[in-house]
């Protein structure tokens, strides 16, 4: 995957600088959206297996951060800002942990906000944030990803 190799290393020379975000926020975008399973793993002709003990997760969906983030009353978070009253088993993430996330009466919800965008699903239909993404970008509206 010589594309997804040089998009990071872009990425990474730029960790600790300045540029840091804004060379994320361009390059990003530009990885090919091919899992590494799929592009290197499969193609080895004659892969090595060694048995181990330990633990994974994938993190292929917003719903997989209820297996990794410790669970509060109203569901997991990033942040420790949040205030919730009659909320149980919501999935918050948010790029400002300055900002108080206020919960009522919700449930089950994906709420992920960013700088330039706020998400908000039914956990129910968390595999179809791709199909979401994509309408995103036929509007022209990547930029906001």
């Amino acid at each position: 995957m010589p594309e997804l190799y040089k998009g990071l290393q872009k990425i990474a020379s730029s960790f600790g600088t300045k540029k840091e975000n804004s060379v994320f926020k361009t390059e990003f975008p530009k990885l090919p959206a091919e899992s590494i399973d799929y592009g290197v793993i499969e193609k080895i002709p004659s892969p090595l297996i060694i048995s181990s003990d330990f633990g994974w997760n994938d993190l292929g969906s917003w719903n997989s951060l209820e297996e990794v983030l410790a669970s509060n009353d109203f569901g997991v978070s990033n942040s420790e800002k949040v205030v919730a009253i009659n909320s149980f088993g919501n999935i918050i993430h948010t790029s400002d942990n300055k900002k108080i996330i206020a919960l009522l009466g919700v449930k089950d919800l994906i709420i992920v906000e960013t700088k330039d965008a706020i998400l908000i699903s039914d956990k129910k239909d968390g595999q179809e944030i791709k199909k979401l993404v994509e309408k995103i970008k036929q509007q022209g509206l990547e930029k906001h990803l």
